[in-house]
């Protein structure tokens, strides 16, 4: 700790999370000061966490911290964390409880802002439009709570929305007399075009001024037009919220190109972040009105100030996110999302021919998961019970960790490929399920 004196705030932005508020510029000096307390936690777990040069399942247990004996087919729904992050973190926790006062006085604002800024290079957006939350349901329900909603307002979702989203939507609503439009799109994945114009309609014919629209589907896993969505809502001068759950580590995020008015994304899941870890993007204009669930300290030091300090809490997560995202560049974003996308592709085309069914969408519109229809299974009702019941028994007999999903009638596997998974994988499904169906 005697590296370590007290963070100084870039005066423009941030408050220091103390009673005082008082905001003073910070000097080259103390910057260094910093970055060499920071070195001294991340290069160690650089050196030993250099990127694999194979991929396969090599790594559940090395590079990630998987059971090698479950066969692990769902890395969509919770992600799985990265063992430089884990160890990061820890570090973090070992210096915070060293000194516990210090820490939090001193050395905490900064290295938070700086993991801000390395996320917000990796997204392409300036940091003081981000800020860090729990996770994307955190940041929806963020803007909900915060945006001024009236009775005259509508707001459009899908049928396809998060539900737990819906339910955010459902709440604020009741809170504030505003009304709910929704859009079944279930027909209209596969076109695009018409997608787009049955929206449009719909935005006309309700006089819709909120949208919130998935980047990536959860339940279909495939992609939305956010650049097209984004571009229609502000033609109607609405305002737009992308739910990008799933993007970040599947496909390409820059936020100044889209320009939304809300992006929010998960950096557990498919970046491979410490569980607990996403982030918010919101317009400078808007930034004014939203505000953290929890007001704290950093109240009314403005946006990030507000984020920044949330009342004490682990914040291990955000700051080990340095890890993930060395990771990432180190190895290559697009060269990871190019061999996902081909490994779940080529074994979404088996199972269907072993199975003799169909993916749900076009090949397209999908990333790094592929929603594909399961044939009729022994015992197994087709309803989101029977879907459920299918996961668990698959995972008791025979080791496999899927996800099952009920859509419109019938059931489906959502298949997803990260490093660690292999073709074997996916093969071993396929073998599975031909041995348990019922037809």
């Amino acid at each position: 700790w005697s590296r370590v004196k007290k963070i100084l705030m870039d005066a423009s932005s941030f408050a220091i999370p103390a009673a005082s508020y008082e905001i003073v510029p910070y000097s080259r000096e103390e910057i260094e000061k910093y970055e060499a307390a920071i070195s001294a936690l991340e290069h160690p777990i650089e050196v030993e966490s250099s990127p694999p040069t194979e991929f396969g399942k090599n790594l559940i247990n090395t590079l990630f911290q998987l059971d090698p004996k479950i066969i692990q087919l769902n890395h969509g729904s919770y992600g799985a964390t990265l063992r430089s992050c884990t160890r990061l973190h820890e570090a973090w926790t070992r210096l915070l409880e060293a000194n516990p006062t210090a820490f939090f006085d001193t050395l905490y604002s900064y290295a938070m802002l700086r993991s801000l800024e390395q996320l917000a290079q990796f997204v392409n957006a300036d940091s003081s439009d981000i800020v860090f939350v729990p996770n994307a349901t955190g940041a929806v329900s963020t803007v909900f709570r915060s945006f001024p909603f009236k009775p005259e307002d509508v707001v459009l979702c899908t049928n396809f929305t998060y539900a737990a989203v819906k339910k955010i939507i459902h709440y604020t609503c009741l809170q504030t007399g505003a009304k709910i439009s929704h859009l079944d799109i279930g027909d209209l994945l596969n076109d695009e075009d018409e997608l787009l114009r049955k929206i449009e309609e719909k935005m006309i014919a309700d006089k819709v001024t909120f949208c919130i629209f998935d980047g990536i589907i959860s339940e279909t896993a495939t992609i939305l037009p956010a650049a097209r969505l984004i571009a229609l809502a502000r033609k109607h001068n609405i305002k737009i919220m992308i739910d990008g759950a799933h993007c970040i580590g599947q496909i390409p995020v820059d936020l100044k190109s889209l320009d939304p008015d809300f992006y929010c994304s998960n950096l557990h899941k498919w970046l491979c972040a410490d569980k607990g870890c996403a982030f918010l993007y919101v317009k400078k204009e808007h930034q004014k009105v939203i505000r953290p669930l929890t007001i704290s300290h950093g109240y009314p030091g403005g946006f990030q100030s507000e984020f920044l300090w949330c009342a004490t809490n682990d914040y291990g997560s955000f700051l080990s996110l340095t890890a993930a995202l060395n990771f990432y560049k180190g190895v290559g974003p697009e060269k990871i999302a190019e061999r996902n996308h081909d490994l779940v592709i080529k074994a979404a085309r088996h199972c269907a021919q072993v199975w003799k069914t169909q993916l749900l969408c076009k090949e397209e519109l999908y990333a790094s998961m592929v929603t594909i229809e399961l044939p009729p299974i022994k015992d197994i009702e087709v309803s989101g019970g029977g879907a459920f019941k299918l996961k668990l028994f698959l995972l008791e007999k025979y080791n496999v960790m899927g996800q099952f999903i009920f859509i419109r009638g019938k059931l489906y596997i959502r298949i997803s490929a990260q490093l660690y998974n292999e073709m074997s994988d996916y093969e071993r499904i396929a073998e599975i399920i031909q041995l348990i169906r019922s037809d």
